[in-house]
């Protein structure tokens, strides 16, 4: 009986009783601690940790915690790079005591299990934080499932831009993609996106699709569905003519992609930072209009992550 409460206690422990998890978990703030109580800690063997330098990696071991030593204020990244299982990580503040805390100071969890959400971060984890006050200025990971040793384990001084952690997709250097990248490499505005934002395009598209627009919201369903398919193809041609043309956006592209489910979630996570990005967008949505639902699905996963885990997918305004 013992065993079975020492072993639920501990799968409580591991997998992640984080109930109120918020953005202050960015703050150098320590949350309330809930204890496991000591006669139950006292049951359990005693831990194995492994210690980490800064700017140390270190090979995964099967049960074994990770702590690093660091002060307050201090912002540091944790990396797992997995090499299989989707991977989760926990943060403690204190490695004497990290098995009676129930309550980790910062987390992502395992996102494969959440319907509908597909992980920018691939089988690894993260986590960008800014370290509260500890009695020994020592902390501890956790890297989960606790049973794996398929990964490795990487304590970052700072915070690391999230581009460099995350498995995004790779775009194709130059125009040889089926889509253009409405950014250049360095995350300035191409040429055709620029003649699309000026005011007399958006003016010239809004009176050709006016007509169109109206059939598209139309209580008749097949005036409807005409309305809204022609007005894509209206409004793509005359951005097209306004712009220059195909052989124009193709000669001022230096970023392409061959599927728009890669540019849209690449384009969320490297470009959104830029002052201009919803405009860009609005833009692009004339020449690829059907990269309007992807982009909403990508970006809708996007703030649902952020919320969920505010130490990982934080912006990259927040950065």
């Amino acid at each position: 009986m013992n065993k079975l409460v020492v072993v639920g206690i501990c799968g409580t422990l591991l997998g992640g009783c984080v109930s109120g998890m918020t953005n202050s978990y960015l703050s150098p703030q320590v949350p309330q601690r809930v204890l496991i109580p000591q006669e139950v800690v006292d049951m359990m063997g005693p831990p194995q940790i492994l210690q980490v330098g800064m700017g140390q990696t270190v090979e995964g071991r099967a049960n074994h915690f990770y702590e690093f030593k660091g002060k307050p204020g201090d912002q540091v990244t944790l990396v797992v790079r997995s090499k299989g299982t989707d991977a989760s990580l926990y943060l403690y503040g204190d490695a004497n005591d990290y098995r009676r805390n129930m309550e980790p100071m910062a987390f992502v969890g395992s996102i494969g299990g959440i319907s509908g959400v597909v992980d920018p971060d691939g089988p690894n984890a993260h986590l960008l934080v800014t370290l509260p006050a500890d009695p020994d200025g020592s902390y501890v990971a956790v890297v989960g499932p606790q049973d794996q040793a398929d990964y490795s384990l990487t304590v970052l001084p700072g915070l690391v831009p999230q581009r460099e952690l995350m498995a995004l997709p790779t775009p194709i250097y130059g125009n040889e993609g089926q889509f253009m990248s409405p950014f250049t490499e360095d995350n300035t505005v191409t040429a055709w996106v620029e003649k699309g934002l000026q005011a007399e395009v958006a003016s010239n598209v809004g009176t050709a699709l006016g007509s169109l627009a109206a059939m598209s919201n139309s209580d008749n369903i097949m005036l409807s569905v005409f309305g809204g398919a022609v007005g894509s193809i209206a409004g793509r041609e005359v951005m097209l003519r306004a712009i220059g043309g195909w052989d124009f956006i193709k000669d001022n592209s230096d970023l392409s992609f061959n599927s728009l489910e890669e540019m849209a979630k690449y384009m969320a996570y490297e470009n959104s930072s830029h002052p201009q990005y919803a405009q860009v967008l609005n833009a692009t949505y004339g020449i690829y209009p059907e990269l309007r639902p992807v982009m909403q699905k990508v970006q809708m996963e996007k703030d649902s992550l952020t919320r969920l885990y505010p130490n990982s997918f934080i912006t990259v305004a927040q950065q």
